[in-house]
């Protein structure tokens, strides 16, 4: 198993191109070189060698397609046979633009996601679209993915992916020319987002925790700044997009149990230790309340082939509010979808929409680093309740 998990290391970093020009053949090698022009049956690429360029002439056939610097992509099979008209092609190519988010390219059924991509590993994908709602989708679903940044990245090997990148094009090009626009909400969420997938690999890496805890909740009697109330908040929003991905980490049965039980273990820091989560069921009358930890088990548990949970229209309908206690308390609601998919991950044997409503609670506790006392606060997720099965 380790053996396996180092190769498929080693083809992702193989197959991952920083943002350069790269022409693709169809042997699998990739060159950071330009095309420069073409003919019916020939392609000449350029190499840089110092301040010139080094042309050579390759058979068309074997050049599957190149990327620009920005993330752009030309098929070699759709230059036009005559070189002056496939010069022109070249030309514009590499002057165009890249896209303005990322772009997942999922392989069947076809489909381009615009999206800003949260979490990214060997087994999944998380994003957050331009119209707010998270999603999430396994690696080997997709042919290929496009960063904002430029980059590249193939999931299948080129010689593979060329189809869809030809059947994909028109939605790739729409999406570079017209590109989705981002709601102030996302790009609030987009700015604070932090990749859970990182605590569960590495999770000392990413969960804060204070030095030494004297107290759990501390009365302030003079509160928090309007500016520091509206840092929290953004800081709970965020947790609950981590709890989402958490989700569809701990669903997904192409990942590891181990990483699952990991991810349950992060997810649960993102809650205080009483809290719960309310369910009910399209085919069960009545809901039902679990311990997030049992709720989170069952869920690994769920017999679909796939899952998919996203959440959407995130927003706090009860600001954080100072309470008798000195710490404060808000609700946050979100339309979650899930869907349960048969063991081929796409017939869907289960759907439904449930607006969720979450309690939040800021609390304050002392941290004591070299011997000096702070106040810090937390905020964490408390009770999931239904507020209507839409």
């Amino acid at each position: 198993m380790k053996k396996r998990y180092t190769i498929i290391l080693f083809l992702l970093t193989t197959l991952t191109t920083q943002a350069q020009e790269t022409l693709y053949w169809a042997n699998g090698s990739s060159f950071p070189f330009k095309l420069v022009e073409a003919t019916e049956s020939i392609v000449k690429v350029g190499e840089m060698k110092g301040d010139r360029i080094v042309k050579r002439s390759v058979p068309k056939e074997n050049v599957l397609v190149a990327f620009n610097a920005k993330g752009n992509y030309l098929l070699v099979s759709d230059l036009s046979a005559d070189p002056a008209q496939a010069s022109l092609q070249i030309q514009n190519f590499y002057a165009s633009h890249g896209p303005q988010n990322d772009l997942l390219l999922q392989a069947n059924p076809l489909k381009v996601i615009e999206c800003t991509i949260s979490y990214k590993s060997e087994n999944v994908v998380n994003y957050i679209t331009p119209q707010g709602v998270t999603g999430s989708i396994n690696r080997n679903e997709l042919a290929l993915i496009i960063f904002k940044s430029g980059d590249h990245e193939f999931v299948l090997s080129p010689a593979d992916a060329a189809p869809v990148l030809k059947d994909a094009s028109a939605q790739v090009q729409k999406a570079i020319s017209q590109p989705a626009k981002k709601t102030a909400a996302t790009e609030i969420r987009a700015a604070v987002i932090k990749t859970p997938a990182t605590a569960v690999l590495e999770p000392s890496h990413t969960v804060e925790k204070p030095a030494e805890v004297v107290a759990s909740a501390i009365p302030q009697k003079n509160g928090l700044s309007k500016e520091e109330l509206g840092t929290y908040s953004q800081k709970g929003i965020k947790k609950v997009d981590e709890f989402v991905q958490y989700l569809n980490i701990i669903s997904d049965k192409s990942i590891d149990p181990d990483k699952k039980d990991e991810a349950i273990e992060q997810a649960l820091k993102l809650f205080l230790a009483d809290a719960t989560i309310e369910v009910s069921s399209a085919n069960r009358q009545g809901k039902r309340k679990y311990p997030v930890k049992d709720y989170l088990t069952r869920l690994k548990l769920l017999p679909y082939g796939s899952t998919n949970i996203s959440w959407n229209e995130v927003n706090y309908v009860n600001d954080l509010t100072q309470a008798s206690d000195g710490n404060y308390y808000g609700t946050i609601t979100g339309s979650q979808t899930f869907t349960g998919y048969g063991a081929n991950s796409q017939d869907v044997m289960y759907s439904d929409v449930t607006r969720k409503s979450v309690k939040v609670k800021l609390q304050s506790y002392k941290k004591s680093v070299e011997g000096q006392q702070t106040t810090n606060w937390d905020i964490l997720l408390g009770n999931v309740g239904i507020s209507v099965n839409q």
